[in-house]
């Protein structure tokens, strides 16, 4: 029996170029064309905020955020990620204490008991991205063994990830917002695009009343007796 050619010769790339030579050139500078090369892009962060380690995932210990942490309290931390189309990302979370993560309003991971006590575990899942911005929110509850986690991509050649802050007034900021300490859960969590009323988000953007009267160089350098 005859087998069909997978292209007719007249779609085929091989049937009018003349060498492989000519066939990489072509598929190279499709790829060149629907990926045109972009400028670095500079951003601000705070240094109050979460640092991305070398895993690409956000050291986020709460306890040092707020020493005052009690038990039983919530802490809320939001950002959102951009996606070009609809895809299932991949992430990761090691737990310092209960953990809940809703993506878009829907909740994507909950952490279980031997997640909670074991934070040097990796847990893996993956959640629905829609085209252009998406809200990742995370609840975290105080517990004896800590408050927070490492949170971040779960393929770092694959799916890189690269937090802004989802503030209006923080447009084009690196990293997490976080909201104050918590007595109950939050019936509503933050997801659209603009400011959310329920909290005061931090890290903080403006001086404190000590900061503004002690001059630039005192806050940028500190202040040292003689």
């Amino acid at each position: 029996m005859k087998m069909n050619p997978y292209f007719q010769a007249n779609e085929s790339i091989a049937g009018k170029a003349k060498s492989d030579e000519h066939i990489l050139a072509a598929v190279a500078g499709r790829f060149i064309g629907a990926n045109p090369k972009h400028p670095p892009v500079y951003r601000i962060y705070s240094t109050e905020g979460f640092r991305r380690g070398a895993d690409y995932r956000y050291e986020m210990d709460l306890e040092q955020r707020w020493p005052e942490l009690e038990h039983g309290q919530f802490v809320y931390v939001w950002g959102k990620l951009w996606s070009d189309g609809e895809i299932d990302h991949p992430f990761s979370i090691s737990c310092y204490c209960p953990v809940r993560i809703i993506v878009n309003g829907i909740l994507q991971f909950a952490s279980n008991l031997n997640e909670d006590v074991f934070p040097d575990r990796s847990s893996f899942f993956r959640a629905k991205l829609g085209r252009g911005w998406n809200h990742i929110v995370l609840e975290f509850v105080a517990t004896a063994t800590g408050c927070g986690g490492k949170f971040g991509t779960g393929s770092i050649k694959g799916f890189p990830m690269h937090i802004l802050a989802p503030l209006a007034n923080r447009d084009g900021q690196e990293g997490w917002v976080y909201s104050r300490l918590q007595s109950a859960a939050w019936d509503v969590m933050p997801g659209a695009e603009e400011e959310q009323g329920q909290d005061e988000w931090f890290p903080r953007m403006a001086w404190t009343p000590q900061e503004r009267s002690s001059g630039c160089f005192s806050r940028i350098y500190g202040e040292k007796p003689g």
